[in-house]
């Protein structure tokens, strides 16, 4: 399920009040992808949105650079699938996927 930024966008899309680029006239917003890191493909940036962690997971995250508002853009995965290579705040970072699920963002 997608992330909201509050319970009135939410039940819009549930109720299916709008779709992916159609603009809520109540809010005057365009509604983006707002998906997982791991969702986003090779080549692409995204924004992150928010990261679905608690204590010390999250604090890791934050340590590594990982906090609302970073652009970051996949350069590549691991032959095998995992880990994915990231490129955010002018350096390089290997996450595993299963993290990078915890990770909310919007493409850009």
């Amino acid at each position: 399920m997608p992330w909201f930024n509050n319970r009135k966008q939410r039940n819009k899309h549930l109720a299916g009040g709008f779709r992916h680029g159609q603009e809520n006239h109540e809010t005057k917003a365009v509604v983006n992808s707002i998906t997982t890191l791991k969702d986003i493909k090779i080549g692409r940036s995204a924004v992150v949105v928010g990261i679905n962690a608690t204590g010390p997971l999250r604090r890791r995250f934050m340590d590594m650079g990982i906090t609302k508002g970073t652009v970051i853009e996949v350069i590549k995965y691991a032959p095998l699938g995992d880990p994915m290579e990231l490129s955010l705040r002018d350096y390089i970072l290997s996450i595993r996927k299963s993290d990078a699920e915890l990770i909310i963002v919007q493409e850009i």
